[in-house]
């Protein structure tokens, strides 16, 4: 899965498997470094909306948020 800010910019980058997320990347607008990280199904996804503004932070474990 991939998404896109407004301006085009890579806003996410996820892989998945049977529903559950193995790898994610999490970009600031117009950034190239991501801001999070999961992998292996571990870490924390950093939601933007489409201008850029953060949503949330969403912790995972073994594939599934924790929320």
């Amino acid at each position: 899965l991939t998404a896109w800010y407004q301006d085009g910019s890579v806003m996410l980058l996820e892989s998945y498997d049977h529903d559950k997320l193995l790898k994610g990347q999490y970009f600031k607008r117009k950034e190239k470094i991501p801001v999070s990280e999961v992998i292996n199904g571990n870490g924390t996804a950093t939601l933007y909306d489409a201008n850029g503004n953060l949503l949330k932070k969403i912790p995972y474990t073994n594939g599934k948020p924790q929320d």
